[in-house]
């Protein structure tokens, strides 16, 4: 794992935790306890997306072996 990486997964699951909370706390007024898990969960699904991106990134940046 680099710093990379944990970067992204930090950077990923703060971004997805604040549109989680948007969406799930202030527009649809979801109940307090499904609020936290839907929030929870879209933090987690913005982590993997983000380290999966910068996972692609370093992939791409690496010269292709022929």
């Amino acid at each position: 794992m680099t710093a990379r990486k944990v970067g992204a997964g930090l950077f990923g699951a703060f971004v997805g935790a604040w549109l989680g909370r948007a969406v799930f706390k202030w527009i649809l007024d979801a109940p307090g306890d499904w609020s936290t898990i839907l929030i929870v969960a879209t933090a987690v699904i913005g982590a993997v997306v983000c380290v999966a991106g910068a996972d692609e990134r370093a992939n791409a940046a690496e010269p292709a072996e022929e």
